[in-house]
């Protein structure tokens, strides 16, 4: 039983210098990764980094886009048809995935705001009344 507690003393610091080895940094953010007070690294690249724990410290500095150019915008649900939605692309939003946006639709009847709180976060198309069975 002695002997436990310098094992759970060493996994602590184990798991402390893990996690602070990571570090992530956003679509919107571009990281300065200094080394003993040196500017060493800028990592442009969204997602999990690492670093050395203890001789590395990362800064994100937000990243302005001085100029953004609106591709074309298309959708369609994969139905017999393929049928085509005519849609508005809003700006200030992350860039679509190359292979595009899949999701399920969940056919509803009109309702108030306050019933489409209680919804699942699926794509919601909206019938007319006529039209539900």
């Amino acid at each position: 039983m002695r002997a436990l507690g310098p094992v759970l003393a060493v996994l602590v610091v184990i798991a402390l210098l893990a996690s602070s080895a990571m570090y992530t940094v956003d679509q919107r953010q571009n990281a300065i990764v200094f080394q003993l007070g040196e500017a060493r690294e800028i990592v442009k690249e969204p997602g999990l980094h690492f670093k050395w724990p203890l001789l590395q410290n990362v800064r994100g500095e937000p990243v302005m886009v001085p100029h953004w150019v609106r591709g074309r915008e298309e959708a369609s649900l994969p139905t017999q048809h393929n049928q085509r939605i005519v849609l508005t692309a809003l700006g200030g939003s992350v860039a679509t995935p190359a292979n595009g946006i899949t999701t399920a639709l969940l056919p509803v009847k009109p309702m108030t705001s306050a019933g489409m709180k209680r919804l699942p976060p699926v794509s919601i198309t909206m019938r007319a009344p006529t039209d539900i069975a």
